[in-house]
């Protein structure tokens, strides 16, 4: 199990330390202190596996670890200085060494990039009597920044009390964030959280690691200092915590996902330690009990109800809230023509992207797009991007990993970057997003609710748009939930489904198979055409796929060709096998040495193939991508990258590269090559199993061993396990009889009644008000005056709302600062002179500050005024909401069908019938009712009683509301019917009876010898 731990400690005079000293201890070797006289020499130190010095480009000097401490040590002369600052972070023991460098580099890397400083990296073994998985890193730094002529400005931002408490948790967060994307990309299926136990407020004693600085008691023979997993003290200890505080075993839970069973807490309290029975009963009644708990099933208590916390329930649902909201709001739009003119110069789309392209650049607030792989999302969106340009709005482009946001960057044109970085931004301060900004999140599947719902929240205050495109089947979110796959469900969605990366028909139908989560299916058509080679074992099928790799080589030299593997260990043999035939024929020849960062000494020949492993925006290369060497020497290569681009890298300024013959399937998502060969192993579930399996054009293979899978049957099973990740909503709104209520007399509604709202009425009338206040502070609109007054019109408005709500939505004091204090908005038109005053720019800035702020004044009320009659409606909405529509009783239910199945004349003669018996009377009544209820709750969203009145109502799939609607048309339709034969035979009584008067006041005139009579 992955765990977590950093820490960060300053390196100061004061306690008697030095940076010298403090560098050659941690590195192992001699520096000799100019300013002291002192020799550190620690030569002999063993636990040492890898250390290297980070700095800022062009600070070549820095490399010099002596040069670099003697130099940080003169530079401070008082005696308390602080002259270094340590970080020291726990690596996973499940990377390997290469892994673990690799990882260390990274986190060191965003230091140097972050404060200008540079790093001196130390990676320490677990002591020979310690924890074999204490594996860690000591991280050196400089106080002062680092340039190419020495050392500048300190860096105090970690020594100010205001702001180190943020800058540490972004500095947690940042390593989480790395160390989780390390062992993804080693295809390892665990991740670490900077919220675990003590770090993140929980009491809760792991038992997974102890420091460095214990281990050094414990070999000193200090009491106190176990290395033991979990001792029974410490488990008795979590038992009484867990007693006194059960959320805190909920919470370790929901830190990977948002649903889980009484199972799942179970687990949890035996990794707590907590196995005595007694104890263990205790405990579990405790967390089940707790508030923090929210049960997800319907009906009676069972073994295997679903469970979440409110936190994450509220996460999900405020999430859930404002995507229904966005998806009503209109402004968005781009007109025909600007679509027409766009589509027009895109021949070479197909009908069904075409139809993409229409519905995510129509006027709703949210759009989402479900995928295939190879279904040409990227294409679609840069004719997307071309329309929203062409309506004047800008594209902004976001996604999980560095490389995605390359991939969306290149083949749709939008400029992106990860979400972290956009986040980072937002919390800067930098970068907001604005009302006419369009944000598209590709690979929207990898990404967890918690931070999807961060994202939908930022567009939803601002007033942007959001697109989230991606496809659920594929590898899934390392956090809790899968919030595109339920937005999905929710709000609706347009579905990609035609393949148009494989060429042959038959490997698309595949393709659809994997992606519809039939993986048998699509394993089947490539067993079928000799697409999956069995071997005696690992071994053997590995050394298949090498042979097919390079005769494939031979056969399409101008091909492109990638092995994919699930472990970076599996990917390291692929690699050293196909280099070594390749040096054997002689296909790699003057071969030159590179000290990589993440593999050590390697060789390059020119033609070998070539990954890039870091990021770096100078060279325009991220982690994975792709080359091939052009040219080689000692320390330096020459690579064309796949996109055309040739680089040139020298291992002092970039060294994080390896052999690119094979590579993770985590990091072949997104890529297309012609031929992809695929070693099968046990970790492979369906969700890798169908990236795997889709990377290429013209063809595929899929390489197994007898002794993991035994026989077809074997490989097809293990490749067809799912692991969707739940979601909160997945459990809302849903059908009782789905939920496990077991039928009673009652029949079950047909609606349930709504008394469950994530929002609060005075919420939505905030978020209703400010989206109209967003649309009428849009500069650019007619008779708004902020262009006139202001150079960043665009800036001054979204200043103006933030006033607005500080101020407790007051009108006339956000106006009056408007007016007498406009530059605390934004800067005014022209130029202010000390001694000749404004210019006259300045001066018709000034004079059209009184009409904007009476403007502002009056959109300002007009926010009170939407507020209190939405906050009226959606109360009134809500009240009706709460009605419930019965259900129909066997025989109702039996009427029902039996009236839809037959002909009009049929149903008429059954309703006929029905009105003359008891029972039949009692059907009508009850379709009276359901009528009743079904006209409250379709008023409810404003509507009249149709088949689309039940569309929409959160919780409900489209289908099912659509269903329910049909019923409901048919019932009003028998009830209209039965009126209407009712009132017939009421009429024809009356006449009849008015007949019978008649005759009978004829006979009276008879018997009276009345008038016309005997004359």
């Amino acid at each position: 199990m992955a765990i977590y731990h950093l820490s960060i400690k300053a390196v100061s005079r004061a306690g008697g330390r030095s940076a010298t000293a403090a560098a050659a201890y941690r590195s192992a070797s001699l520096i000799a202190d100019t300013r002291t006289g002192e020799i550190h020499d620690y030569q002999r130190r063993t636990g040492v596996e890898a250390s290297f010095i980070v700095a800022p480009d062009g600070a070549a000097w820095a490399q010099d670890r002596a040069a670099l401490w003697n130099v940080v040590e003169a530079a401070e002369r008082r005696k308390d200085a602080k002259v270094a600052r340590e970080y020291q972070v726990a690596l996973p023991h499940e990377l390997t060494p290469e892994e673990r460098q690799a990882l260390a580099r990274d986190f060191a890397e965003h230091l140097c990039a972050r404060y200008g400083v540079a790093a001196d990296v130390a990676i320490h073994a677990p002591g020979r009597e310690g924890d074999e998985r204490n594996w860690h890193a000591h991280i050196l730094t400089t106080t002062r920044a680092v340039t190419a002529d020495g050392l500048g400005a300190k860096t105090r931002v970690l020594d100010v009390a205001t702001t180190a408490r943020v800058e540490v948790e972004a500095l947690r967060a940042i390593w989480e964030e790395r160390a989780n994307r390390h062992l993804a990309q080693a295809g390892l299926a665990v991740a670490i959280n900077r919220r675990s136990h003590l770090d993140r407020g929980s009491g809760l004693a792991p038992g997974e690691h102890v420091g460095v600085h214990a281990t050094q008691m414990q070999r000193r023979g200090k009491p106190g200092v176990d290395r033991v997993a979990i001792d029974p003290e410490t488990a008795a200890r979590n038992a009484a915590l867990i007693m006194r505080r059960p959320g805190e075993v909920l919470r370790l839970i929901t830190d990977e996902k948002a649903v889980f069973t009484r199972q799942d807490v179970a687990r949890a309290l035996h990794r707590a330690g907590i196995d005595e029975p007694a104890a263990f009963q205790a405990a579990l009644a405790q967390v089940m009990a707790s508030k923090a708990l929210v049960r997800l099933s319907v009906g009676e208590p069972s073994a295997g109800d679903c469970f979440t916390t409110q936190t994450l329930f509220s996460t999900e649902t405020e999430m859930a809230a404002s995507a229904d909201r966005m998806a009503c709001y209109r402004g968005h739009t781009v007109t025909k023509a600007q679509l027409d003119a766009v589509l027009s110069l895109h021949p070479e789309l197909a009908e069904e992207q075409r139809a993409a392209v229409r519905y995510v650049t129509g006027p709703e607030r949210i759009a989402c797009v479900v995928g295939l792989a190879g279904a040409g999302k990227s294409t679609m969106l840069g004719a997307a991007r071309k329309a929203w340009e062409a309506a004047g709005y800008q594209v902004h482009g976001a996604a999980l990993a560095g490389k995605a946001a390359e991939g969306l960057q290149v083949s749709s044109g939008i400029p992106s970057r990860t979400l972290a970085s956009w986040q980072l931004a937002w919390a800067n301060e930098q970068d907001r997003l604005r009302i006419r900004d369009v944000l598209v999140i590709d690979e929207a599947g990898m990404v967890s609710s918690r931070q999807l719902a961060q994202f939908v929240e930022r567009v939803e205050l601002t007033g942007a748009k959001v697109v989230l495109v991606g496809d659920p089947e594929q590898l899934q979110p390392i956090g809790p939930g899968a919030g595109f796959r339920a937005l999905c469900e929710r709000t609706g969605f347009l579905e990609l489904t035609t393949i148009r990366r494989q060429r042959r028909e038959w490997q698309r139908e595949a393709s659809v198979a994997l992606g519809r989560r039939d993986t048998r299916a699509g394993l089947e058509a490539y067993q079928a055409n000799g697409s999956i080679r069995f071997a005696a074992d690992g071994m053997a099928a590995r050394e298949h796929l090498v042979a097919d790799y390079l005769a494939d080589r031979s056969a399409h030299p101008v091909g492109t060709r990638v092995a994919l593997a699930h472990t970076r260990a599996e990917v390291r043999a692929l690699n050293d096998a196909i280099r070594g035939h390749l040096r054997e024929t002689g296909a790699l020849r003057d071969e030159a040495g590179f000290a990589s960062e993440s593999a050590g000494a390697l060789r390059f020949a020119s033609g070998d193939r070539v990954v890039f492993l870091r990021n770096d925006r100078a060279l325009g290369v991220k982690n994975g991508t792709l080359g091939t060497a052009s040219a080689v020497a000692e320390g330096r290569l020459c690579v064309v990258l796949d996109d055309g681009r040739t680089v040139r890298i020298a291992q002092g300024d970039y060294a994080a590269v390896d052999h690119g013959y094979a590579t993770t399937i985590h990091k072949s998502q997104g890529a297309t090559v012609d031929r992809a060969f695929v070693l099968a192993s046990a970790g492979l579930d369906r969700h890798l199993a169908y990236v795997a399996m889709t990377r290429h054009r013209e063809g595929v293979g899929l390489y197994a061993g007898q002794d993991t899978f035994p026989d077809f049957e074997a490989l097809a099973a293990r490749l067809g396990r799912g692991r969707l990740k739940a979601s909160v909503l997945d459990h809302l709104g849903e059908a009782p009889e789905q939920a496990g209520l077991p039928p009673g007399d009652r029949p079950m509604p047909l609606l349930e009644p709504r008394r469950v709202f994530t929002e609060t009425a005075e919420a939505i009338g905030r978020a209703f008000a400010e989206y109209q206040l967003n649309t009428r502070l849009e500069p650019g609109k007619p008779g708004f005056g902020l262009k006139a007054a202001f150079t960043d019109p665009l800036a001054v408005a979204t200043r103006l709302r933030e006033a607005f709500a500080r101020s407790g939505h007051r009108a006339d004091a956000t106006a009056h600062l408007l007016e007498t204090e406009p530059e605390r908005f934004g800067h005014l038109h022209g130029l202010r002179r000390r001694l000749l005053g404004d210019n006259r720019e300045r001066r018709e800035a000034r004079a059209a500050l009184p009409k904007v702020a009476a403007q502002v004044r009056t959109l300002l009320r007009e926010w009170r005024e939407t507020y209190d009659t939405t906050v009226a409606q959606e109360t009134r909405e809500r009240e009706l909401a709460q009605v419930e529509i019965p259900g129909l009783s066997a025989a109702a239910a039996g009427f029902l069908a039996a009236y839809r199945a037959g002909s009009p004349e049929a149903g008429q003669a059954l309703i006929t019938q029905a009105l003359v018996t008891e029972e039949g009377q009692g059907v009508m009544g009850e379709f009276r009712a359901v009528i009743q209820a079904a006209t409250e709750r379709a008023w409810a969203k404003g509507r009249s009683l149709s088949k689309y009145s039940f569309i929409g109502i959160p919780g409900m799939a489209e289908a099912r509301g659509e269903a329910l609607g049909e019923t409901i048309v048919a019932v009003q339709t028998i009830e209209r019917e039965g009126r209407r034969i009712v009132a017939e035979q009421e009429r024809a009584e009356i006449r009849l009876e008015l007949q019978h008067d008649q005759e009978r006041a004829w006979r009276r005139g008879l018997d009276r010898g009345g008038p016309g009579f005997g004359l």
